[in-house]
C-alpha cells in the first residue's frame, strides 16, 4: 500500500509539473468551417519545404490542403497576405501530377496564370516541385524550389500545418503516467 500512495504522489506532482509546460500546438488557430486546425511551422535555416513538411506530421498533419475559396481565404485572413507560406500541394513524385501531402483529393487550385510553370533558371536543370501560397496578388500560388540561384533574394517561407485535434503535453504525461500506475498496481497484486 504504500508503494502505491509513493506511486499515487508521484503521479499528482508529474501531472502539476506537466500543466505547467507549454502545449505542443500552443499556437494552433482552429477553423470551425473545417474543423481542424493551423499554426505556422518552420522550414529550418534552409528553407525547404520538405523540412516543414516534417514538421507539421510532428504535430500530427501535414502542410495544408487547400480545399476551396472559402479556406484559402480564412488562411490569409488569419495567417496574412504579405507573407509568403509553403502549403501541402507537391509534383516532386510525378512531374505535372499534383497531390496534396496529406493524401487528400481536393481539386481547388488556385494557380497564378502561367503557373505550375516548372521554370528554372540559369541554364540549371530542375524543377519547381512544391506550391507556394500568396506569391502573386490575391493569394495566388506559384511552383518553387530552394535550389533556385535567385531565392536569396525571394527569402526563406515557412509552412502552414493543418492537423485535427491537438493533444496537449500535460494529456500526453498524464496519461502515461497513469498508464505506469495502473501496471504497478497489478504487478502489486500478483
Amino acid at each position: 500500500m504504500f508503494y502505491f500512495k509513493k506511486s499515487f504522489t508521484t503521479l499528482v506532482k508529474l501531472f502539476f509539473i506537466a500543466l505547467s509546460i507549454p502545449t505542443l500546438c500552443s499556437a494552433a488557430i482552429f477553423n470551425e468551417d473545417t474543423g481542424h486546425y493551423y499554426e505556422i511551422v518552420s522550414s529550418g535555416e534552409s528553407g525547404a519545404w520538405i523540412n516543414a513538411e516534417f514538421n507539421a506530421r510532428a504535430l500530427g498533419g501535414n502542410l495544408v490542403t487547400i480545399n476551396d475559396k472559402e479556406e484559402e481565404a480564412w488562411l490569409r485572413s488569419t495567417f496574412g497576405t504579405d507573407e509568403k507560406f509553403w502549403i501541402g500541394y507537391t509534383d516532386a513524385v510525378t512531374e505535372g501530377t499534383w497531390e496534396w501531402s496529406s493524401g487528400e483529393t481536393s481539386s481547388y487550385s488556385n494557380w497564378q496564370a502561367g503557373e505550375p510553370n516548372n521554370s528554372s533558371t540559369g541554364g540549371l536543370d530542375f524543377g519547381e516541385d512544391f506550391a507556394v501560397l500568396n506569391w502573386y496578388s490575391e493569394g495566388k500560388w506559384n511552383d518553387w524550389t530552394i535550389l533556385r540561384p535567385d531565392r536569396a533574394t525571394i527569402g526563406r517561407f515557412d509552412g502552414i500545418a493543418e492537423f485535427p485535434v491537438p493533444i496537449p503535453t500535460a494529456l500526453l504525461l498524464f496519461g502515461s503516467a497513469l498508464l505506469s500506475l495502473l501496471g504497478i498496481r497489478r504487478r502489486g497484486k500478483m
